[in-house]
């Protein structure tokens, strides 16, 4: 990993050790022997996370604690604090002023070097996720194809966008398009947890356009799922009398009268099964052109075509 991490501990021993630890794991390292100089800092570079003892002289680690959660750039960085031994006292109150989590001297490297992992996955995470769906984005996407490539673990990649989308949002508006677009949220991450379990990934990656990672004979069954559940889904969403006609009407840039059909999605899948996937890249190339040769084929069902070709 190439994110920065801040060790604030007033025992030298300590502060080498957990650098020492974070560097074998490929972890950028600033440390700090004072709550002053934690904060500092804290304050002038963009850490993914601190490590913050709480019992250090002058500014302890609870006041940093609560001066980083007031300070813009530095309240949603991760914190872990490291506690005395039987100090629940400590414990309630670093939680309480927003601490991530903790670790208790002495302390198993292991068990925190898989809390500073965790954390930061998760920040990175949230950080990306749509604030609509609140789904991962492209950066996690990309982060999970690449893990399983690295991995050598067979995969699907399903790339999916919702056809018509625009018509849609110019009939109906902005708000009842952000709606269309949770919907087709939530029908994604259910069909990812019942046909994948925890195995599954579902993304937002923005607008109307969203990806799935699966193994490769999971892949079918999700898509069927996926248009089903929408095609069911989808004419809810409009007024009575145009879901009656199938259609609703608008003007394209021209200010010509338009008839465009309920939204469907079309889905593109890429899958080890029949090639080697060697790049993230590639396995998003592929599906996104089987996806846009379904969009240019039209229909008023959703589809899906996944690429059994092997070259």
């Amino acid at each position: 990993m190439n994110a920065k991490i801040l060790v604030a501990d007033d025992e030298s021993s300590v502060r080498k050790m957990m650098t020492h630890a974070l560097e074998e794991r490929h972890f950028s390292v600033g440390s700090a022997s004072d709550g002053d100089r934690a904060l500092q800092m804290a304050g002038s570079d963009d850490y993914s996370l601190i490590l913050l003892d709480v019992r250090m002289p002058g500014i302890d680690g609870m006041e940093v604690l609560r001066r980083l959660r007031s300070l813009q750039a530095t309240r949603l960085v991760p914190v872990i604090l490291v506690t005395g031994l039987g100090d629940t006292d400590e414990k309630i109150e670093g939680l309480s002023l927003g601490a991530d989590d903790y670790v208790v001297k002495p302390f198993s490297m292991a068990e925190l070097l898989a809390r500073v992992e965790r954390l930061i996955k998760r920040a990175a995470m949230e950080l990306s996720a749509n604030p609509l769906t609140h789904l991962p984005g492209s950066p996690c996407l990309e982060e999970t194809v690449r893990k399983r490539i690295a991995q050598e673990e067979p995969f699907a990649l399903l790339y999916m966008d919702i056809d018509r989308f625009k018509s849609f949002n110019d009939a109906y508006g902005f708000a009842k398009g952000d709606w269309l677009l949770k919907t087709f949220g939530g029908i994604l991450t259910d069909s990812v947890k019942s046909v994948c379990g925890d195995d599954g990934f579902a993304a937002h990656i923005g607008g109307d356009d969203f990806a799935a990672v699966c193994r490769p004979e999971e892949a079918a069954a999700l898509a069927h799922r996926l248009t089903c559940l929408f095609d069911q889904a989808a004419p809810c969403l409009y007024k009575p009398e145009d879901r009656r006609c199938g259609f609703v009407k608008t003007l394209d840039r021209a200010g010509n009268a338009s008839r465009q059909p309920i939204v469907t999605i079309r889905i593109g899948v890429a899958t080890t099964t029949s090639r080697p996937l060697t790049q993230y890249a590639q396995a998003a190339e592929i599906a996104s052109e089987l996806k846009c040769w379904l969009k240019e084929k039209g229909g008023l069902l959703s589809r899906f075509a996944i690429d059994r070709r092997r070259s």
